[in-house]
C-alpha cells in the first residue's frame, strides 16, 4: 500500500482506470452480481421462513460508491434487499 501511495495514485486515478477497458469495471459488476446473488438467496429465505411477514433489509451507501463495495444498486434493491437503507454514517462527524 506504501508502494502505491508514494506513486501518487489516488481514487480518481482509479476510477479513470476502471473504465480504461482493463476488466476492473468487469470485476467490480462480477463482485456485485455474486454479492446480489447470495443477499438475493437470504432475502427469499427471511420471506419463506416468515411467511412474508418480514422484511429483509440491508443498508449500502449511496450511488457514487455502491459498486465500489459490491453492491449494484439497479438490482440490489428489490432482488436483495427490500428497501433502499443508505448508511450516512461514514459521512457524519461528531
Amino acid at each position: 500500500m506504501s508502494d502505491i501511495t508514494a506513486t501518487g495514485f489516488g481514487f480518481t486515478d482509479f476510477l479513470q482506470m476502471a473504465n480504461s477497458g482493463d476488466g476492473v469495471m468487469d470485476w467490480l459488476k462480477f463482485r456485485a452480481a455474486a454479492v446480489a446473488d447470495s443477499f438475493s438467496r437470504v432475502n427469499r429465505a427471511v420471506h419463506s421462513a416468515s411467511a412474508g411477514l418480514c422484511a429483509f433489509i440491508i443498508d449500502t451507501v449511496g450511488p457514487t460508491f455502491s459498486l465500489l463495495v459490491g453492491h449494484d444498486l439497479g438490482r440490489f434493491i428489490g432482488e436483495a434487499s427490500d428497501a433502499y437503507y443508505p448508511w450516512l454514517g461514514w459521512t457524519t462527524t461528531i
